[in-house]
């Protein structure tokens, strides 16, 4: 997948510098993937256990994890913008099936 391969976030940076490392780890991206459980391959523990080594690299000081959960928590939101949008655009398509794709609340019933 191409976000996998997102490289540093800008502003949003939990550390004061940017990143030295562009890429996630394999170790990161095993994360991401139980996380997110696309497929749903994983139990509820699996992906507790995920969320919480997550959360674990998200708290660490050393600059390597913190790059490491920069790039994790960038793939996340924008994995989640991407899913959103699909939704959305699902819903959309879902209304002109059911004849709702306008406000007709302007025309007068007879």
């Amino acid at each position: 997948s191409s976000l996998l391969s997102s490289s540093s976030l800008s502003s949003s940076s939990l550390s004061s510098s940017t990143p030295k490392t562009t890429e996630m780890t394999t170790r990161t991206k095993e994360l991401a993937e139980v996380i997110l459980d696309h497929n749903h391959d994983h139990n509820t523990e699996d992906r507790r256990n995920a969320l919480a080594r997550a959360i674990t690299l998200v708290e660490s000081r050393a600059i390597d994890k913190r790059d490491q959960a920069d790039l994790l928590l960038g793939y996340l939101a924008k994995s989640a913008d991407t899913r959103k949008q699909r939704c959305e655009g699902e819903d959309e398509d879902s209304d002109l099936l059911e004849g709702k794709a306008g406000d007709n609340s302007h025309i007068a019933s007879s």
